[in-house]
């Protein structure tokens, strides 16, 4: 008489399955990241060698804990990655909302600065830039137009 193999095993294995899919189900991010690119000119000319940062702007309801920065390119283009105080939390783009934008240079691998900008611009506190990171934004939307 042939002994059948014992069913509990294969129940077992799907009982294991089950429980890693909802582990990795709660593993999420509490943040909807939605992708934010754009060019960053002065006076009409792209500006390369700094990174732009959007700092959540609490005057305007944004209290997310996270930073997004996006370094520029040759082009003057980028595109922005969140940090999070979790790291799982951060990854490409940015949260919905209000943000104060900046721009930054002296970074870890990034050469110096070609042109100079305004000091105000340096300053999440006084610089006159910002914007709503939104879920479908129209072309353009995020680009950063500066003038000396």
């Amino acid at each position: 008489m042939a002994r059948k193999k014992v069913p509990w095993v294969r129940s077992v294995w799907y009982i294991v399955c089950v429980c890693g899919l909802l582990a990795l189900a709660g593993c999420g991010s509490r943040f909807k990241l939605v992708p934010v690119s754009g060019t960053v000119t002065l006076d009409g000319k792209p500006v390369t060698n700094y990174a732009v940062t959007f700092n959540p702007d609490p005057a305007k309801g944004n209290t997310n804990p996270v930073t997004c920065v996006g370094k520029l390119n040759a082009e003057g283009q980028f595109g922005l990655r969140t940090l999070a105080v979790k790291a799982r939390e951060g990854g490409g783009g940015a949260p919905l909302g209000w943000y104060k934008v900046t721009l930054r240079s002296g970074l870890p691998g990034m050469p110096e600065p070609e042109v100079e900008i305004n000091p105000q611009y340096r300053d999440p506190n006084k610089t006159p830039l910002s914007v709503e990171v939104v879920a479908n934004p129209e072309p353009g939307r995020y680009d950063i137009k500066l003038e000396k």
